[in-house]
């Protein structure tokens, strides 16, 4: 399994998705992996979590109540130019494509289409912290 970077302390990502039990086993996968993890069921705690305890990656759904992803990614882009976003979907399978895009046009760092491979989201995860250590 990928390590997180040799920071101390481990990095913490703020994990945001309305399905409960994915969120879980992300959280799951993150921790194993040596992550500090997060986690929001709306974008409206997950706002809450961004300004209260500054993690320093979020990965959130696109599809979720109250704020959606693409609203948090605005949100957050507004106030933290510096933090690394990855945008996941899944929701309207034949259109994650096309929300994912316009993600990435409005300030998502990376993208990943549901279901993925935990290997392709750790992988995705170290790229997004290395590239803001370089920064």
């Amino acid at each position: 399994m990928m390590q997180p970077p040799t920071s101390f302390p481990a990095p913490t990502i703020l994990v945001v998705d309305d399905d409960v039990v994915f969120s879980k086993y992300l959280g799951e996968l993150l921790r194993s992996a040596g992550y500090n993890v997060l986690e929001a069921n709306d974008g409206e705690v997950a706002q809450q979590h961004l300004t209260q305890a500054q993690p320093d990656l979020l990965l959130t759904d696109i599809y979720m109540p109250y704020v959606e992803g693409i609203g948090l990614i605005l949100s957050t882009r507004q106030s933290d130019k510096s933090i690394p976003i990855i945008a996941m979907s899944g929701g309207a399978l034949k259109s994650a494509g096309n929300y994912l895009r316009v993600a990435r046009l409005l300030g998502a760092d990376a993208t990943i289409e549901k279901p993925f491979d935990g290997k392709e989201l750790l992988g995705l995860i170290t790229k997004a912290l290395d590239s803001q250590v370089t920064q």
